[in-house]
């Protein structure tokens, strides 16, 4: 019965030093002297941590390339330069900073007036009119982020130079995306300062903007009756922008001028960014995960197809590889469960919660994840009749998981149980601190 069900074998694990989560940023390159054979490019890992540490991972071997200590936490997650030179994260100290791709030494910061939590956004650069010294056009290269301070900036991606600074009434929880020529992201309105430590009520309500890239012009807005923290994801091919409110609807808004196209309940508020997965035969599906423990499945006209039980609920979002399902969970669970029905096929307890959304190096089977036990996992999925954690063309994995990730079940369970509580007080609306690791109940940004 067995035999081609997924598993995952932890192949190994990096210690931040705090906890984590924000999601990983996976970047591969190609090697100048290699060509374009995979077995002849790098991949690279990018994450930072409560602990200021914004480090630089080998995928393939677990091993650090380098680390910038930033002056205060990591909670954004990472975003890269369209030339590869540039990682982009934001910091609780009020600054979005870019780093060396490689080498790790700040190129340049730039100071808003407020936490940055949301994760930066580049859109996709074009060829400026204006030439280079050599006479060859040069692409024209912004930064987006939103910031604590109710504004969202765009920066040129290379200095650092303000190109827009857009004032609005509610802080950037929700981390901007791009598409079609658009930049769009979501705030919290009636959001205060104070209010970092509680996640929401239901007086608060949020703003969908669209900003044009290339003219820094605001498109449209739209108002939204209830409160985003999940980030927007965009499906370009239908021409929405999905938007996970804390109502538990799950809309689809035109990316034209922002009007509803529909609405599907997802059983629980979202604060989980959705998840646009491609069917092979055309069109698509869309996942959300919901507060309530659910993961839900819609259709591309907002029509609910299956709804799974899941272990806690939580910030993680889903990611597809082929027909699975990978998603984290508050209670310190990762699953693998079935794209088609929902059915869980693969389960590993991790010794915190998972805040952190599962991101796949498809090329090598390998799903990274953030832990709140301060570790960035690597793990690869296998199946029922392979040979575990490797096959014939996969080089050693170095880094392997501590025993101390298996047996830590003591610590395991009663962070599950602070989970549980702290997933029924966001259902009820009325979030508090749980002791005695009372970080868990602070806001999550997650973008895939």
């Amino acid at each position: 019965d067995n035999i081609g069900r997924p598993g995952l074998l932890c192949v190994w694990r990096v210690d931040t030093q705090k906890c984590i989560d924000a999601s990983p940023l996976i970047v591969e390159r190609f090697l100048p002297e290699a060509g374009v054979a995979a077995a002849n490019s790098e991949a690279l890992a990018y994450i930072g941590s409560h602990s200021g540490e914004f480090l630089c991972v080998d995928i393939r071997t677990g091993s650090m390339r380098w680390t910038c200590q930033l002056p205060d936490r990591l909670e954004s997650s990472a975003a890269i330069s369209a030339s590869g030179k540039l990682v982009f994260v934001g910091c609780y100290d009020g600054s979005l900073y870019a780093v060396n791709a490689e080498s790790g030494t700040i190129a340049w910061s730039s100071k808003t007036g407020g936490e940055v939590k949301a994760a930066p956004c580049v859109p996709a650069p074009s060829l400026s009119s204006a030439p280079s010294r050599e006479g060859v056009a040069v692409a024209a290269e912004s930064v987006w982020v939103g910031s604590f301070d109710k504004c969202i900036y765009a920066l040129d991606a290379n200095s650092g130079a303000l190109l827009l600074r857009h004032t609005t009434e509610g802080a950037f929880y929700s981390s901007a995306t791009s598409s079609a020529g658009l930049v769009l992201c979501a705030n919290l309105k009636g959001q205060e300062r104070q209010a970092l430590t509680y996640i929401w009520s239901s007086a608060r309500t949020s703003k969908v903007f669209a900003f044009e890239a290339e003219a820094f012009k605001l498109v449209w807005s739209v108002e939204v009756g209830h409160a985003i923290f999940a980030s927007l994801r965009v499906d370009e091919a239908a021409g929405i922008v999905l938007v996970g409110a804390v109502d538990g609807l799950l809309r689809a808004l035109s990316l034209g001028d922002g009007s509803q196209l529909w609405a599907c309940d997802s059983g629980g508020p979202i604060f989980a960014t959705p998840c646009v997965h491609r069917l092979n035969s055309g069109g698509s599906v869309y996942y959300a995960g919901s507060q309530a423990g659910h993961v839900l499945c819609v259709s591309a006209n907002g029509l609910p197809l299956w709804r799974a039980r899941g272990p806690g609920g939580g910030h993680s979002a889903p990611s597809t590889f082929g027909e699975l399902l990978i998603v984290g969970s508050a209670d310190g669970a990762l699953l693998v469960l079935s794209a088609t029905s929902g059915a869980e096929l693969a389960t590993i307890q991790l010794p915190g919660a998972v805040h952190s959304s599962p991101v796949v190096y498809s090329s090598r089977s390998l799903v990274l994840v953030g832990c709140r036990d301060n570790s960035l996992y690597c793990f690869k999925l296998t199946t029922a009749g392979s040979r575990p954690g490797r096959q014939a063309h996969d080089e050693p994995l170095d880094g392997a998981c501590s025993p101390a990730v298996e047996l830590d079940i003591a610590d395991a369970a009663e962070r599950s149980r602070q989970a549980r509580l702290l997933v029924l007080s966001r259902v009820l609306g009325n979030l508090t601190r749980v002791p005695p690791s009372g970080e868990i109940a602070r806001p999550r940004n997650h973008d895939n």
